[in-house]
């Protein structure tokens, strides 16, 4: 009985790395100004609070304080059609006798951020960033053919972030910060009853059609600390550079883990050790000299995936096990640019390509379907006399068609293809005193 809650409890939580530490899980948009640019330039859009999280060298190029709300709208889709087979044959839908599945696993969330910043002297300046830089939500429901692989994930990080940041000379500024950061996930999947009892050597025969399913479900958080640090330079009066460092954050993830119905295990619980990756963002902005009006953005992130190799699981009851993931580095380049339609009035546009940092389609996860993707974005903003400005931008992000061939610990293994992509509404309001 220990050993089968062992694996009951590593058949869910070993789930959560792979759900949490793909590209799509990261929420690059944290702003609405840069969200119009697809997110280049985050580093030099000094004039947007949100520098205060993006790079915190950018709050020595304003004066007085600003303070900015962000909520971002995500609208992902995550299309499957495909089916799932077993040593016994294929698997059929829950109360079905249907063998295939074509379901839609995306569910929209709201992204929300906070961002202050003020001048205290002439050449120092502090901040406060709240916000999400991790979240995602899928739901495929209780009945489709790949339920032992996932049904439900809600998975996501608070960061609070404050930051001080010195202006050395006329041309170039520094910025220093530390995060503390609260992450949470919520993870479901089925479990078939007699596979499980049968790998303890019980005689009796899966049947992979609902009846045995045993529903598991673990929920897990944990507090960590990370740093930051940030650059802004004038490399000439035209052109300005940015760099921006993130460091990786390691979160000692307890959870709990419960059945339904508690048939064959009593509820338990058992923890996890998950390391967040590092990223560091190169960003350059350029006004071309026959135009004042025109700024052309430029961004290329590094994100260090590979940090994720191998995740060790200590459960409550039962033995510890170990799990290789073996994800990849993935870039991002952006390019961008905004045009002063007046001097109130600001247009803005840009594209994106993002690599996945998941390797191949065996160690691809439907909890989060990650795959490469290419973004379009426009956007635009308003500042009003009275020290308001708000801003609203519109993202639509392609993904590629996406191929999965994913083990479940019930002996099931799911094969199908992912037709996804998702739209992003991002809106702010900040103002300035």
């Amino acid at each position: 009985m220990r050993h089968l809650r062992s694996t009951l409890l590593i058949s869910a939580i070993t789930l959560a790395p792979a759900a949490a530490l793909g590209a799509g899980f990261g929420l690059i948009s944290q702003s609405a100004i840069t969200g119009g640019t697809a997110n280049a330039g985050t580093a030099v859009t000094s004039s947007d609070p949100a520098t205060v999280f993006l790079n915190p060298a950018g709050m020595t190029r304003n004066s007085g304080q600003a303070l900015s709300i962000t909520g971002h709208l995500i609208m992902p889709e995550f299309d499957f059609s495909g089916t799932a087979e077993s040593l016994a044959g294929p698997v059929a839908e829950r109360n079905s006798s249907s063998f295939s599945s074509s379901v839609d696993g995306g569910d929209s969330a709201l992204a929300p951020g906070f961002y202050y910043m003020s001048q205290f002297r002439e050449d120092w300046a502090i901040g406060l960033a709240v916000n999400a830089p991790f979240g995602s939500q899928t739901d495929y429901g209780d009945n489709w053919v790949g339920r032992y692989n996932a049904i439900k994930s809600e998975i996501s990080a608070i960061n609070i972030n404050p930051n001080i940041a010195h202006q050395i000379n006329d041309r170039v500024s520094v910025g220093f910060g530390i995060s503390a950061q609260y992450f949470s996930a919520t993870l479901s999947n089925m479990v078939e009853g007699n596979a499980l009892a049968a790998q303890q050597g019980a005689p009796v025969t899966p049947t992979y059609d609902g009846v045995n399913d045993i529903k598991t479900e673990i929920d897990g958080s944990s507090w960590a600390v990370g740093i930051n640090a940030g650059l802004l330079v004038d490399i000439t009066e035209r052109t300005q550079m940015g760099l921006a460092w993130r460091s990786q954050v390691r979160h000692r993830i307890n959870g709990d883990l419960t059945f339904e119905p508690q048939t064959m295990a009593a509820n338990t619980g058992g923890s996890t050790t998950i390391e967040l990756p590092e990223t560091a963002t190169l960003s350059l902005k350029h006004q071309p000299a026959f135009s004042s009006r025109l700024n052309l953005l430029l961004d290329a992130q590094f994100t260090r995936w590979s940090r994720v190799d191998t995740i060790a699981v200590d459960a409550d009851e039962g033995q510890d096990t170990e799990l290789a993931l073996d994800f990849q580095n993935s870039w991002r380049g952006a390019l961008g640019a905004t045009w002063d339609q007046t001097e109130r009035l600001q247009l803005r546009a840009g594209v994106a390509f993002e690599e996945s940092a998941v390797k191949d389609t065996q160690s691809r996860t439907p909890r989060v379907p990650d795959n490469h993707r290419r973004w379009a974005s426009l956007g635009a903003g308003y500042q009003f006399s009275n020290g308001l400005q708000l801003d609203a931008s519109y993202t639509h992000i392609f993904i590629s068609d996406t191929p999965i061939e994913a083990d479940s610990d019930s002996g099931t293994a799911l094969n199908g293809t992912f037709k996804s992509s998702a739209d992003i509404l991002s809106a702010q309001a900040t103002y300035r005193f």
